[in-house]
């Protein structure tokens, strides 16, 4: 943590973006977010994350919950740039 906030607001920025994007799903996500140039739906990341086999996820209710979140994450990526 002290690393990642000891650079100035863009550096911060950029390192989060980083820790983010190094995790498979969130990578995926990107990864279509890249190809159709538009923010994934919830529905196509659910898909994703259902493809990842997320640890300790064994509902499909908090799948689809936590697609939102990715989505919120993605779209925020998105907006620094």
């Amino acid at each position: 943590g002290l690393e990642v906030f000891s650079g100035d607001f863009e550096e911060i920025k950029l390192s989060l973006i980083y820790l983010i994007l190094i995790h498979k799903p969130f990578y995926d996500v990107f990864g279509l977010y890249l190809r159709n140039m538009e923010i994934p739906t919830s529905e196509e990341i659910f898909e994703v994350l259902k493809n990842n086999e997320i640890y300790n996820v064994d509902s499909e209710v908090t799948l689809k919950r936590r697609a939102t979140s990715v989505r919120s994450w993605i779209k925020w990526i998105v907006s620094q740039y």
